[in-house]
């Protein structure tokens, strides 16, 4: 049911924030990355 386009989306999203908490210096926990994920799933994000 789930388009791969707009999973691709997310998952792109996902790694740009990633990629700029990196620059900034800022700890990823793994409660962070849970969170991320989150709120990319929640609609309308």
């Amino acid at each position: 049911m789930s388009n791969p386009t707009v999973w691709q989306s997310k998952a792109e999203e996902k790694a740009r924030i990633m990629a700029q908490c990196a620059q900034q210096g800022v700890t990823v926990t793994q409660l962070r990355t849970q969170v991320l994920d989150i709120v990319l799933n929640m609609s309308g994000v």
